[in-house]
């Protein structure tokens, strides 16, 4: 029995077609240990934690508070922003500040008007020109200060007499010795038997105290006083 003869060309092709076949094989097979490799635990071999397996931290965010001054100028910026600011130039933009609010009176009851208030008592003596200028507006006539209480009257001056002379030139000295030693004295003249006579006389004192005072000083300085009394 024969067998038929194959040529060499087609030989040739179908090694060509089992070399790709097989390359086609194996790297389907390599590519299929590659993939079980992975998978598969390798022993001695310490993989770190996947970065997908390491749960997310979580970044806390603290919520900004606005402080009230920080609010209470942005929210005074926005009131007082003038949209025609830039029309001025180089002049000051008209204020635009906003009266305070006053409070509200309220109305008076119909037919019962409101009882007027007391005006303050002023204060005995006082000299409150504030006081009386309030009192002036608010329909008042301020009471008149009180009176100081009338100092007690003498019946009588007293004088303290250096000396009586008959010649007005030995009074004269008399009273200038006296002015050095810092006692005030004046010369009167008066008639006396017919001649006229120039006394050198300290005061008038309004009490014996004060004239006895004097007296003693001119004692010191080796004067003789009188003490002389005159009804007023």
């Amino acid at each position: 029995m024969k067998h038929p003869l194959v040529s060499p060309q087609r030989q040739h092709g179908g090694t060509i077609l089992g070399l790709v076949l097989g390359l086609i094989v194996g790297l389907g097979i390599a590519l299929a240990v590659a993939v079980s490799v992975n998978k598969v635990p390798v022993p001695f071999l310490k993989r770190g934690p996947a970065a997908a397996d390491t749960p997310a931290t979580s970044t806390a965010i603290t919520p900004v508070t606005p402080t009230p001054s920080a609010s209470a100028g942005s929210t005074a910026n926005t009131a007082n922003w003038d949209p025609n600011s830039p029309l001025y130039g180089r002049q000051p933009a008209p204020s635009t500040d906003v009266a305070p609010a006053t409070a509200s009176t309220p109305p008076a009851v119909a037919g019962n008007p409101p009882a007027p208030r007391p005006a303050p008592a002023p204060q005995p003596g006082g000299n409150d020109q504030l006081g009386q200028l309030a009192l002036s507006r608010a329909g008042g006539t301020p009471a008149a200060p009180a009176a100081a209480p009338p100092a007690t009257a003498t019946a009588y001056s007293y004088f303290v007499q250096a000396g009586a002379y008959s010649a007005s030139q030995d009074a004269e000295a008399q009273k200038a010795k006296l002015s050095f030693s810092g006692i005030a004295t004046r010369v009167t003249q008066r008639e006396q038997n017919g001649r006229p006579v120039y006394r050198v006389r300290s005061g008038p004192f309004d009490t014996q105290q004060e004239a006895e005072g004097v007296k003693s000083r001119l004692a010191q300085l080796g004067v003789d006083a009188a003490l002389v009394r005159v009804q007023r």
